[in-house]
């Protein structure tokens, strides 16, 4: 054998690394596109045109008090402004009701134009999940979104 013994020349790329950094990249993009979109915000230009001020939002909560019998309470501005109670025969009667009188509702005159831009159910315990769900979807049938369900907290 000679003084000098042979290496072996290793030819391949090690590529671990390189992958390492390309995965870690691509998740700092994705995270920081997120938090671009969060940071933005309306600002009034000093010049030209303005953004748009910000509306009020109107809200309605609804109260289901037991089986077919809700309360609808309209909030403009943190203040209750049309407060609608019905006791109906049955769930179907009490959401044809709320479609007969919901127009009325969305064009009160203390609203000046606002849209109802969310929904908030409170179920009671006497209310079965069927007509909860029942009143969930006739309130998505009317054009309402953003609804959303308080829990009941023992009531």
């Amino acid at each position: 054998m000679s003084l000098r013994a042979k290496k072996e020349l290793n030819n391949e790329l090690n590529l671990t690394p390189f992958i390492d950094l390309l995965s870690t990249l691509v998740c700092f993009l994705l995270i920081s596109a997120v938090w671009v979109s969060v940071a933005s915000m309306d600002l009034k230009q000093s010049h030209g045109t303005e953004a748009a001020a910000p509306r009020e939002a109107a809200e309605m909560d609804v109260t289901l008090d037991g089986p077919a019998s809700a309360t609808f309470n309209l909030k403009f501005a943190g203040k209750a402004i049309h407060k609608v109670s019905f006791k109906e025969a049955s769930t179907q009667a009490l959401l044809a009701k709320f479609a007969e009188i919901l127009p009325q509702i969305k064009n009160h005159p203390a609203l000046k134009g606002a849209l109802i831009e969310s929904v908030l159910v409170s179920p009671n315990q006497k209310v079965t999940h069927g007509e909860m769900v029942s009143v969930l979807d006739g309130l998505r049938l009317q054009g309402l979104s953003n609804i959303g369900i308080k829990p009941t907290e023992g009531k």
